[in-house]
């Protein structure tokens, strides 16, 4: 499901907020928050610590501090 929403050009941040709200998920990844205080959705810097954090994020050669 969530490729048939990308295909269609919609950014995987909101394939996956379609999901939380259809099925009424709740997010488990946050430590020191209680599931009412926080909110269920993805962001888009979600994705980018989670690609940091899984090494698909590749570095680009202009970032590097000389």
């Amino acid at each position: 499901m969530i490729k048939e929403h990308i295909d269609a050009g919609i950014t995987l941040a909101d394939a996956v907020n379609f999901l939380v709200e259809k099925y009424e998920l709740v997010r488990i990844d946050r430590k020191g928050f209680s599931w009412q205080e926080q909110s269920p959705y993805l962001r888009a810097v979600d994705i980018l610590r989670a690609r940091q954090a899984t090494g698909l994020l590749r570095q680009s050669r202009n970032n590097v501090v000389r």
